[in-house]
């Protein structure tokens, strides 16, 4: 089978629009996953099958395929959507507001506060990769 070579300076990382293969540590379940875009993915992400951990396997047979369709069912990294960043810094300052072992409200003054430092350390514009099931 003849690899699709990507064109030279155009993309910045190495998995720009490659299908991936991820393997389960615990079931050994193994799922392709495109990335529809020009950013990084994340080495292990969950299973959907045991919950276990899957990583990203055998690297060297990613297959860039810009074109690639996917299909009803079939999981895909995009870009993290500006509504779903904002909805996990809110979920993750009310989850660590009152921490036992260290609280955010010893930090911030507010919840808002500690919203928008934890929305400027994340850097959106750095292409966060969101892993979504069509």
């Amino acid at each position: 089978m003849k690899k699709e070579i990507k064109p030279k300076g155009k993309y910045v990382q190495k998995e720009a629009f490659c299908l991936m293969k991820y393997r389960c540590e615990k079931c050994q379940k193994e799922e392709l996953i495109w990335n529809s875009r020009n950013g990084v993915t994340p080495f292990a992400i969950g299973c959907t099958s045991c919950k276990g951990t899957m990583q990203h396997v055998d690297w060297a047979d990613d297959k860039y395929v810009p074109d690639h369709f996917p299909k009803h069912g079939d999981r895909v990294f995009i870009t993290m959507p500006e509504e779903i960043l904002h909805l996990l810094m809110k979920v993750r300052v009310e989850a660590f507001w009152d921490l036992e072992s260290y609280p955010m409200k010893e930090r911030y003054s507010s919840k808002q506060e500690a919203f928008k430092a934890l929305l400027k350390d994340s850097h959106p514009h750095e292409n966060q990769p969101y892993l979504l099931q069509l």
